[in-house]
């Protein structure tokens, strides 16, 4: 933000949603409850919910309101589910005692009276009784990229979503965890049994390495119920370290790298095959009878026909600049800019091909050549 202001007339600042004050600010505001307040306040900032955020809430809401919302937080979840455990793992982060939330938690609004063995496994997930332990889950959004939520982490969600970490980054001696579970479940369940159980099978689980030479699929199977977030964590450590590898051999490695390909770029195969077929495709477009009409007008009414479809490219001024007077200068241009306003795709992978393919110039004369190499062996076969 201050590298923009340097630039601009006028300086801008983030939304009010990054900044907890001006946010709780415009909330007051609004004609709602304090519990509701706390929930939009909760459901529209947008920054990293730390202990900092946490504090704050602590300090402007108080603990009566606090308590009352995390209560309606868990009124709809169930023990054993994902948002059951979500919910937990928020709320003791936000500071909430656990005798506190075992009371929120109740069987009234969780368990019914049916699964307090469950609660209190969901309680020990959370590691309290552990001081050193690892917080990070690589399902969670981070706030703080700049990149927007995307297909791949949605796919990710679904297939991985048991793997959540459940650990809080919080600490509590064991007998106090033991305590305050007696006085908030009362007589439910032998808490000090289930908890001792749940010790000794922590004390047993070997340790999490998927890595670990000649591992057989059953160990694999005990490593993921032991501890799924670690499991996921070292898939993702292993397949970051693959594409580092393949960073280091080549320039191209992603979709995504097309738009700033430049001759001499090392592509990996497996892109470099599909450009000369995704060309072929790309301009199998102008084939059609629409394309025919398009050719027909003057100057003014392709630009004008381009505009109309542009919805789906995402196009800088400095682009259209430069493809109106593509236009201006070369006849066959419209030949290659058509296509990328007409195809849709569902795909992300696709779409960055078809806007590489448009707004750089070194990419598209490559891209012709391997098709045209392609189908002269084709015609040689």
């Amino acid at each position: 933000m201050e590298l923009a202001n340097r630039h601009l007339e006028r300086s801008i600042c983030v939304p009010a949603a990054c900044e907890t004050g001006r946010l709780y600010r415009r909330i007051q505001g609004l004609l709602l409850s304090d519990v509701e307040k706390l929930h939009a306040f909760e459901h529209f900032y947008k920054g990293t919910k730390d202990r900092d955020f946490y504090t704050f809430e602590q300090e402007h809401f108080g603990s009566a309101v606090i308590n009352a919302y995390w209560k309606r937080q868990f009124a709809s979840s169930r023990v054993g589910t994902r948002e059951f455990s979500g919910n937990v793992k928020r709320a003791l982060s936000a500071g909430i005692s656990l005798e506190e939330l075992c009371r929120i938690a109740s069987r009234k609004h969780v368990n019914r009276g049916k699964r307090p063995k469950e609660f209190i496994k969901a309680i020990m997930d959370t590691k309290l009784h552990l001081k050193e332990k690892d917080t990070t889950d690589c399902l969670d959004i981070d706030m703080e990229c700049g990149q927007p939520y995307g297909n791949q982490m949605f796919e990710a969600e679904i297939a991985f979503g048991s793997a959540h970490n459940p650990k809080v980054d919080r600490y509590l001696p064991i007998e106090e965890i033991r305590a305050a579970l007696k006085r908030g479940m009362g007589a439910e369940c032998d808490v000090d049994k289930v908890i001792d159980r749940y010790l000794e099978e922590e004390a047993k689980a070997s340790e999490i390495n998927i890595l670990k030479p000649g591992i057989t699929g059953e160990e694999y199977n005990r490593m993921v119920d032991a501890d799924a977030a670690e499991v996921l964590k070292q898939i993702m450590a292993r397949r970051a370290e693959a594409a580092q590898r393949r960073r280091e051999q080549y320039d191209v490695v992603e979709y995504g790298d097309l738009i700033h390909f430049k001759r001499g770029d090392r592509l990996v195969p497996g892109i470099e095959k599909m450009l000369g077929r995704c060309f072929k495709v790309y301009h199998g477009v102008t084939k059609g009878e629409p394309y025919q009409k398009v050719k027909k007008r003057d100057q003014a009414g392709r630009r004008s026909c381009l505009i109309f479809l542009s919805r789906y490219l995402p196009l800088r001024d400095r682009d259209w600049e430069h493809i109106f007077q593509e236009l201006e200068e070369h006849e066959e241009a419209l030949e290659r800019y058509y296509p990328a306003f007409m195809m849709r795709t569902d795909y992300e992978d696709q779409m960055r091909m078809v806007t590489a393919f448009a707004l750089n110039d070194q990419l598209y004369n490559y891209a012709r050549e391997l098709a045209d190499a392609e189908e002269g062996e084709i015609q040689e076969f």
